[in-house]
């Protein structure tokens, strides 16, 4: 901040300071060449200002009024407070700029980074999610395959031991059958005999 503001009257000033010096320079220089060029004789005595002399001091003239003038000085006095704070405040306002887009870029490259990585981490999710139902629905229709063969099995398996259960059944009511009719023949063979018997006795009396 005070190195911008410093910077900046070095330079207005040192310019002025570089055109002060032309000119002394310059003026000086005219001082020089001026009585170098009069020829190198004898001058004479006289009361009169010679022609070169009055050139010269027209011109000397013409630089003091010229100096002198409000113009020359305005233009070459040392810079104000008032223009001082104005390239101050000039100065602070480029790097209040400076420093308001740094920060807006400082915020706003995290933020779009943050949303990077939101939309990375949600799509991640999405494949981590469809890949577990497709895991989960495999999972089920294994487990429903294997309790549909399950219950097959169990139905077949009930259905063979009805079946045999109804032949037992059956098998038994055969031999219970078979049972009572030998047994009735029994009674019959015994009850003809008896009758024969009965007969032959009557008979032998």
């Amino acid at each position: 901040m005070g190195k911008a503001s410093r910077w900046m009257i070095n330079f207005l000033l040192g310019k002025k300071e570089e055109k002060t010096k032309k000119n002394d320079v310059s003026f000086h220089a005219e001082k020089e060449t001026t009585p170098t060029a009069t020829p190198p004789y004898k001058r004479r005595w006289s009361f009169g200002k010679s022609a070169k002399k009055e050139r010269v001091y027209r011109g000397r003239r013409s630089l003091d009024s010229i100096i002198t003038t409000p113009i020359f000085r305005s233009s070459f006095a040392l810079p104000t407070t008032e223009a001082i704070k104005k390239v101050v405040a000039q100065t602070h306002a480029v790097e209040r700029k400076g420093r308001a887009v740094e920060d807006a870029a400082a915020t706003r490259i995290p933020a779009v980074f943050r949303s990077y990585l939101a939309r990375k981490a949600l799509c991640a999710l999405r494949g981590l999610v469809k890949l577990q139902a497709l895991v989960r629905g495999h999972q089920v229709r294994k487990q429903t395959t294997a309790t549909l063969r399950r219950m097959h099995t169990l139905m077949a398996k009930q259905a063979r031991a009805r079946c045999h259960r109804v032949q037992m059944a059956g098998e038994t009511q055969q031999l219970a059958m078979k049972r009572k009719s030998s047994r009735n023949r029994e009674a019959v063979d015994v009850i003809f005999m008896k009758s024969e018997e009965f007969q032959r006795t009557e008979v032998a009396t």
